[in-house]
Parts: structure tokens; C-alpha cells; sequence
């Protein structure tokens, strides 16, 4: 179900539109790089954010994105096991927007909603539909 959601997150169309958001002081374009470890997932619905845990299926690991200097985008993600499933992608950060061509070469562009030393919350929309993906620095 993971990597659904995540898969879900890199190919959704790059044609989508966005509308502008706000977001915290991140420092500079470098701010995104480092480990983001999935926190919670939801959307948007009446101009409302409704959010959820994200539920992480290995116990004692969690499922991340990896943005690295060099534009490489890594996913990593654990079964009930404990195994471990890893992806690369590319990323490109302009302004308040995110671009991730992912592993299929697929671009998808997000609006980066909060972007601060502890918190990146990641916005998307597809066919009208708000979605949102929040992260917590490793």
C-alpha cells in the first residue's frame, strides 16, 4: 500500500494545476535536502485539511524520501518484514514548487506548502482533488 501511495505521489500528472501557497523559512533551495520520513497523508476538501497517520508497516523502520544535493530523489519504504524496497528518481525545486520525474520518467510537480528545519508538507492536486503528503526530518 506504500509504495501505492507513494507511486501515486511521482506520477500524478506534471499538466495539473496548483494554486499558490505559503511557506515557512526554509533557509534556501538547499532546505529540502536531507531525509524525510512519511508523517501523514490526506487532502483537502471544502477548503479543509484533513489529514491521517501515515502507517508505516515495518515496526521498528520508516518509509522516507531522500532528496540528495545532486537532484537525485531517493524512495525508500519497508514491508511488514522488514525488507527493504529503494527507487531513484530526479528533483528539481523552483520557488514554492517541487518537480520530481519519477522512476517510470514521469514528472509530477507539487506546491511546497511548509518547508522548516522539522517539517515539509508537499500539496498536489489531480482532477480537482487536493492531496497532501507531510514529512518529518530524520
Amino acid at each position: 500500500m506504500k509504495r501505492v501511495l507513494f507511486l501515486f505521489m511521482v506520477v500524478s500528472a506534471s499538466a495539473l494545476t496548483f494554486s499558490s501557497c505559503s511557506k515557512d523559512d526554509d533557509g534556501g533551495a538547499d532546505g529540502i535536502v536531507g531525509k524525510w520520513a512519511f508523517d501523514r497523508v490526506g487532502g483537502i476538501m471544502n477548503g479543509e485539511e484533513i489529514t491521517q497517520p501515515y502507517t508505516h508497516d515495518c515496526p521498528s523502520k520508516k518509509d522516507y524520501l531522500e532528496f540528495l544535493g545532486n537532484g537525485v530523489i531517493k524512495s525508500v519504504d519497508y514491508d511488514s518484514d522488514c525488507e527493504m524496497y529503494s527507487d531513484e528518481g530526479r528533483w528539481e525545486r523552483n520557488g514554492d514548487k517541487l518537480t520530481v520525474t519519477g522512476f517510470d520518467s514521469t514528472t509530477s510537480t507539487f506546491d511546497i506548502v511548509t518547508l522548516d528545519k522539522s517539517t515539509l508538507k508537499l500539496k498536489f492536486n489531480e482532477s480537482g482533488i487536493s492531496g497532501l503528503f507531510i514529512f518529518k526530518r530524520m
